[in-house]
């Protein structure tokens, strides 16, 4: 089990910097990330962009199924809607309604993020490197690996 944490960054590309420090920290194992999303909201875009950090994913990632159904799930609900069966899947990996409202009201455009699934120790590592820059937006949410939904939405590489 895994904790889902999504830290923002001020301006489009303030994730990148942060990005690069999560690979090099989990290429020298000092910390334990299975799987992680770079968000990037341009100004003059509709909708974010995502980049999954394949060079961060570990043993027993969760893929594009788990975070197409993240990203569906906050930025597209209030578009598609939720019920039946889909809101049961997203209670069923540990998504509250108050992940996705904080997750929301941060990321929005001109902001960046990193979402990524990893251990508390991993949490306290990356606030100590990535200092003030990085907001924590939400964590502490369960995620089991064999808990991955059915993707909302396709997200693009």
């Amino acid at each position: 089990m895994g904790a889902l944490t999504v830290w923002q960054f001020d301006g489009a590309s303030g994730a990148d910097a942060p990005a690069a420090t999560l690979e090099e920290l989990q290429l020298r194992d000092e910390i334990r990330v299975w799987d992680a999303l770079l968000i990037s909201w341009p100004l003059d875009e509709p909708s974010p962009r995502t980049r999954p950090l394949r060079r961060v994913v570990g043993p027993g990632a969760l893929g594009q199924s788990f975070w197409g159904f993240v990203y569906g799930l906050v930025f597209c609900t209030p578009l598609l809607g939720i019920a039946g069966p889909a809101q049961a899947t997203h209670a069923e990996v540990g998504l509250d309604d108050g992940f996705v409202r904080a997750v929301r009201a941060r990321v929005v455009s001109g902001t960046s993020a990193i979402a990524l699934v990893s251990t508390d120790a991993t949490v306290a590592t990356l606030a100590d490197r990535w200092g003030p820059r990085a907001q924590l937006v939400h964590t502490h949410v369960a995620v089991h690996r064999a808990s991955v939904p059915v993707p909302a939405v396709s997200i693009a590489d």
